[in-house]
């Protein structure tokens, strides 16, 4: 690249800015993405099994708060980052909702 003409310590510089901003940026969006996971997440566990908006919004705050601390106790034990061993044990609980729902449907339709 020198042989070339091409400011290398430019180019070098330039790019190191954008390897950190776009490292910034892609934390903040991870981190959004964690927000929306958590606050969506246990609604919609509450919605599959309530119809009363206060009743879900009731069993949404308690699973948010049930999987945060599970969530929180698992990441200190198994040395592992909160945010993800949150969002995991939600996802987990989401899993085994469908599970339980489909089962409860399918019950229902055979009886």
């Amino acid at each position: 690249a020198t042989i070339l003409n091409v400011p290398v310590r430019w180019v070098y510089l330039l790019l190191m800015a954008m390897i950190g901003f776009s490292v910034v940026m892609l934390m903040r969006v991870v981190g959004l993405i964690m927000v929306i996971a958590l606050l969506t997440i246990p609604a919609s566990i509450g919605a599959m099994f309530l119809h009363e908006i206060k009743k879900i919004m009731i069993v949404a705050s308690l699973l948010g708060m049930v999987f945060t601390t599970i969530g929180l106790f698992s990441s200190y034990f198994l040395n592992l980052t909160s945010g993800a061993t949150i969002i995991l044990i939600a996802g987990i609980a989401y899993i085994f909702s469908l599970f339980f729902q489909y089962l409860r449907t399918r019950t229902i339709r055979n009886v």
